[in-house]
């Protein structure tokens, strides 16, 4: 294998004739074969450029059109597709015959497929704007947020590189995760359709750093009319030192809310209160909960028979609470 130089000698009668002659031994190689069959999709007006590709026989190859081109693209000798398609052109499979030559001057011929399809067609990332999320929870468990768009040639897939962290997106374009960063933060996202048109757009997602707070601990005990109360409500979940303050309802008559969670004070009659109590961290978060605190006259056995610092009752930041909340306003507004 290899490069040789011989020496080849002819001989008429008495005249001889030499001539040396370049040989070159290859290995054996599989037949010469053109394997582009389908090129990628060209958008008529739009600039294009795709490479055949051959395999066997001895390169290098010599590329040739062997019928009409595209209007307004070339073939070059190494196999390379380039130019702009021409706007007379029409949408559709153009098939054409190609040419390849190698260094041994075996030839093989293939026709090609080129797609043309209209600008209107190929695929586009549709601007959106998202909600905002909050660290450390699900950014998609108020409902599916998912990325849009709009092309001839669907299905589409959905990818990003620098997505804030924690989130992350689906092929489909399904954005969802557990925020991890909170802040305002930009991102790419790149879409493809099925003929492998692209298209690239940017989207903003705020994440803020508050959590929201939950309260813990004890229910609220119950009060005896004419006795001095103290009790506690417990946020947790947040940088401490809380604020606390009453948001919805009132505290019974005589009783007050300090601003470090304590209810003091001396009850004044006899009721049932129904109130909601938010509390705020140290950045900013917050978080409220509703109550129940119950205020006995002096000999009132409890309400469970037993103890009365056990029967009041923490309702929670649920439905039941705010049901009960509003409905201790309606009947205020009924009595005045």
């Amino acid at each position: 294998m290899g490069d040789f130089l011989p020496t080849f000698r002819v001989q008429s009668d008495n005249a001889i004739a030499e001539r040396q002659i370049a040989l070159r031994v290859v290995e054996p190689t599989v037949p010469l074969a053109i394997t582009s069959a389908q090129l990628p999709a060209a958008v008529i007006g739009r600039s294009y450029e795709a490479s055949l590709i051959a395999v066997g026989g001895v390169p290098p190859y010599r590329w040739t059109l062997t019928s009409t081109a595209p209007l307004g693209v070339e073939l070059d000798a190494n196999g390379r597709i380039e130019g702009t398609i021409s706007p007379d052109a029409s949408p559709g499979d153009l098939t054409f015959e190609v040419q390849v030559e190698d260094l041994l001057l075996d030839r093989a011929v293939r026709d090609v497929t080129l797609r043309l399809v209209q600008p209107s067609d190929v695929v586009v990332l549709l601007p959106d704007l998202l909600p905002d999320g909050r660290i450390q929870q699900p950014y998609c468990d108020a409902g599916e947020v998912r990325l849009r768009a709009d092309g001839a040639f669907p299905p589409f897939r959905f990818s990003s590189v620098d997505l804030p962290d924690g989130l992350v997106l689906g092929t489909e374009g399904v954005l969802c995760g557990v925020p991890r960063v909170a802040g305002s933060r930009v991102f790419t996202v790149d879409v493809r359709d099925d003929l492998g048109f692209t298209d690239r757009g940017t989207f903003l997602v705020r994440i803020d750093g508050s959590r929201a707070l939950t309260f813990e601990g004890p229910p609220l005990p119950e009060a005896i009319v004419g006795r001095p109360y103290e009790a506690t409500v417990r946020a947790a979940g947040g940088t401490e030192p809380y604020r606390y303050d009453l948001s919805t309802g009132e505290l019974p008559g005589g009783l007050l809310l300090q601003m470090d969670g304590r209810i003091v004070g001396t009850a004044t009659s006899a009721t049932e209160a129904l109130f909601a109590v938010r509390a705020t961290d140290a950045r900013g978060a917050s978080g409220q909960a509703g109550f129940r605190l119950i205020v006995r006259s002096p000999g009132t056995p409890a309400e469970d028979g037993g103890c009365a610092c056990q029967g009041a009752h923490a309702l929670g930041a649920g439905p039941l609470a705010w049901l009960l909340l509003g409905a201790l306003h309606l009947m205020r507004r009924r009595r005045t």
